[in-house]
């Protein structure tokens, strides 16, 4: 049972059950240790296995105007890599879709304490780099598949993730790296990121439309 804290009048209340859900993997080193740190950090009960997200969150699409304008402002990302995306961005529909079912969409750790849900996603270099070119899918409207490089599709997910999901923090590797003896996790509502000054952040990438 979570410990017990003193309301203003002396009654004792139960505070809210956490719950921190998290599919670990044996290659993904550095997210280890960060779930390791979370939960020396926040107190409550781990759960070895994925969140089931709400499925209709997928009818939420994604604005291509908006997608294209972070693309065409952005100055941090490869500039190849990005005009390629820029390229692919313009031949798609107005509207996409980041995925027809959710198991592709869940996020590195899910706490929920109460009836309140935080969503956090530990970012490694992947998510700037723009490296992996193999071939996947974003959707249309109707569901229709568009093919992709994963590159793309990623920083599709990551975007939509912002848009919808507002109690959600991104903290990057090498930040982590850097401030985690000083770092004080906390469980609060509302969008954060963590990042090394100068180098590419969501928060500078979407801002302006996401929220």
């Amino acid at each position: 049972m979570e410990p017990f804290s003193s309301s203003i009048d002396g009654i004792m209340t139960e505070r809210p059950k956490t719950r921190m859900y998290w599919t670990p993997w044996k290659n993904r080193h550095r997210e280890n240790k960060f779930v390791e740190f979370l939960q020396c950090h926040i107190e409550g009960e781990f759960v070895a296995r994925p969140f089931k997200l709400n499925e209709a969150y997928l009818e939420r699409k994604l604005d291509t105007s908006h997608l294209l304008s972070w693309l065409n402002a952005d100055r941090l990302l490869p500039t190849a890599k990005r005009d390629q995306c820029i390229a692919l961005v313009k031949a798609f529909p107005p509207q996409i879709r980041v995925a027809t079912e959710t198991s592709p969409i869940s996020f590195d750790i899910v706490v929920e304490r109460g009836s309140n849900t935080y969503y956090w996603e530990f970012h490694e270099q992947q998510h700037r780099c723009l490296k992996d070119s193999r071939m996947k899918f974003v959707h249309g409207p109707e569901c229709e598949p568009i093919s992709v490089p994963r590159f793309l599709q990623r920083l599709i997910r990551d975007v939509w993730r912002i848009d919808n999901y507002p109690n959600l923090t991104i903290v990057w590797f090498d930040w982590f790296e850097a401030q985690s003896g000083s770092y004080q996790p906390t469980i609060d509502a509302g969008f954060r990121e963590y990042h090394v000054p100068g180098k590419f952040s969501f928060e500078a990438f979407c801002k302006p439309t996401s929220r």
